[in-house]
């Protein structure tokens, strides 16, 4: 298994936790928000150091804000949603929200694993064209590196 299944895994683990905002213990007495599900996904598959986290942001970070916090862990990829990959992370950008969801695939359809005050809970949908229009950059884990990359964890 690479890193890319094992933080796709990881984020999957995560469906089904209630919102809660800057929370960050997935399963049914848990809670996360968005940035819990990247910490967990990149915490689990040896993406980012056990220790790292980032906390009390707003409840409406602002796109730069999300975007110092990620290109902190991870690496920019140039090209946009066309050069995403399975375990990559998105940022979504709206007219009154910023985002994060990772990215992964069912059935040979993209999909984003994320968590919002709307659905309550953890979810794993299709990144419609209406998700898509909202991808304001693309990261991948550093420890992911680029094309062909088969590192592998071992827990």
């Amino acid at each position: 298994m690479t890193i890319r299944d094992e933080i796709v895994a990881a984020a999957r683990e995560c469906k089904g936790t209630p919102f809660r905002r800057q929370g960050r213990r997935p399963g049914p007495d848990g809670a996360l928000d968005c940035a819990g599900v990247i910490r967990h996904a990149g915490v689990t598959a040896g993406g980012v150091a056990a220790d790292y986290d980032h906390r009390n942001y707003s409840a409406f970070p602002k796109p730069a804000e999300i975007a110092a916090e990620l290109n902190r862990m991870m690496d920019r990829v140039g090209g946009g949603l066309e050069a995403a990959r399975d375990g990559d992370v998105v940022m979504l950008v709206d007219a009154r929200w910023s985002h994060t969801g990772i990215l992964a695939s069912h059935n040979g359809a993209r999909t984003l694993i994320h968590t919002t005050r709307t659905d309550r809970h953890c979810v794993e949908h299709h990144l419609t064209e209406e998700w898509a229009r909202r991808v304001a950059g693309v990261w991948r884990f550093r420890r992911i590196g680029y094309e062909g990359a088969e590192w592998h964890n071992s827990r």
